[in-house]
């Protein structure tokens, strides 16, 4: 069973409007930081005004880059097969492996908050898209470096499956 949760993909006119406000707001940040912020800090001298300005519109950019890419580019994908599942983040085509959980050593099945009060805080692996609907599911399990929780967004019918797989224990 594979499911995959992520941005609904843009149509092109919707993708076209997006790279123009990013562009927008990139030329914004550029008068910001260099003119702005650039200005501030050449009172100390003209050598550090253009670098703080610069050095602030690349975090800036940065960080908005990191933003369209967790949000419009990034997808989830969980594949539950007979003893396993693998949770995965694609950029494009390209997977990275997020954790895998073998079902054998799978605890718990619910609310993230049934979780912590059954539990108490564990460490936490993070399996959630930021514009995905769907309800957040923690899984507790154990591994090689103790019992670990995951937050996935899982459908009914992987939800039931997970579920199942607990009883059965």
């Amino acid at each position: 069973m594979k499911q995959s949760i992520g941005h609904k993909k843009l149509n092109p006119l919707q993708g076209v409007l997006l790279i123009v406000c990013l562009m927008a707001i990139l030329f914004l940040v550029n008068y910001l930081a260099i003119d702005l912020f650039g200005a501030w800090f050449s009172r100390i001298s003209e050598r550090a005004g253009g670098l703080a300005g610069l050095i602030a519109f690349w975090v800036i950019g940065g960080f908005i880059a990191l933003q369209v890419l967790r949000v419009y580019i990034a997808r989830i994908s969980y594949t539950l097969t007979e003893d396993l599942l693998r949770m995965s983040r694609f950029y494009g085509k390209r997977e990275r492996h997020i954790e895998d959980v073998y079902l054998s050593q799978l605890l718990f099945v619910g609310a993230p908050e049934d979780a912590q009060k059954r539990y108490g805080k564990l460490r936490c692996t993070r399996a959630t898209h930021p514009s995905c609907k769907l309800e957040r599911t923690a899984l507790v399990y154990k591994n090689s470096a103790g019992t670990r929780m995951a937050l996935i967004q899982a459908d009914d019918e992987l939800k039931a499956a997970l579920t199942q797989r607990v009883k059965r224990k």
